[in-house]
């Protein structure tokens, strides 16, 4: 009879006591739960540090203090992203050299009020992109090797006011880049404020000195800025990933855009 009761008993559903659940320990082993990858993009931001961030942009601060309100905000929509996980950001900085501010890393270990702009990280001086771009290209050579065997995406994301000096050496780099599977380029034009009124000069970049006896109409300016946009354009992917734009929602929206092939983000 014993054993028919114990046979019984032993076939009834446990019922769980949630009032006694060791709620340290469930967070513990919670805690070490590590949810699967659904794919690996890289965002590499290579942002324009000459002298000309200096210069105001259309928002009424300088193009560099814009920079660095717009990838805040690209960083901080990521992390809430529901694939948070699935980004690595780098970020590189040229002039007439490059720094590479840090390496391919998670978002998720970024802080996004951080400082992202480009003047506090290298000396501004001209507009030499060249060295940024084989450098980018030894990146992106490396995560595609890591990561051949995943579902893995590369963007890298140009923010420059486009007169760049080295320009023919970079658009051949640019194009060996266009060639790598699954890599893609878009481009942020970084628009210079221009109104009436305004006095303009020419300028040596490289050295910051000011040619006061070559003032320029403003006509001028603006047809300098449109020609240089153009130029700049080339080293988009397609004309879809290129803007003129500095605005940080903006930005944010265009880069979106140009990795939807990968993930939405929510």
């Amino acid at each position: 009879m014993s054993k028919e009761i114990q046979k019984i008993e032993s076939n009834k559903k446990s019922k769980i006591d949630l009032l006694n659940i060791n709620t340290s320990a469930l967070s513990a082993s919670l805690g070490d739960l590590v949810i699967p990858r659904l794919f690996y993009q890289l965002v590499i931001f290579i942002i324009d540090g000459s002298n000309s961030m200096n210069d105001d942009s259309k928002n009424g601060i300088s193009k560099a203090e814009d920079i660095d309100k717009g990838i805040k905000s690209i960083i901080k929509r990521l992390n809430k992203s529901k694939n948070s996980g699935s980004f690595d950001i780098c970020y590189l900085t040229f002039s007439d050299e490059f720094v590479e501010v840090f390496s391919p890393k998670s978002v998720k270990s970024i802080n996004h009020n951080q400082s992202f702009n480009p003047l506090n990280f290298i000396e501004p001086k001209g507009t030499k992109l060249c060295k940024g771009l084989k450098h980018a290209k030894n990146i992106i050579n490396k995560y595609n090797e890591k990561y051949k065997n995943k579902n893995c995406q590369v963007l890298l994301q140009i923010l420059s006011d486009g007169a760049i000096q080295d320009y023919e050496a970079s658009l051949e780099v640019v194009n060996e880049l266009k060639n790598i599977d699954n890599t893609t380029i878009s481009c942020q034009f970084l628009e210079s404020h221009i109104e009436d009124g305004q006095k303009w000069f020419s300028c040596n970049e490289t050295t910051g000195e000011v040619n006061y006896d070559e003032p320029w109409t403003i006509g001028k300016v603006r047809r300098y800025e449109e020609r240089i946009a153009n130029r700049f354009k080339k080293f988009a992917s397609n004309s879809d990933l290129f803007v003129t734009s500095i605005d940080p929602e903006e930005i944010r929206k265009h880069m979106i855009k140009s990795i939807s092939t990968v993930s939405k983000i929510d």
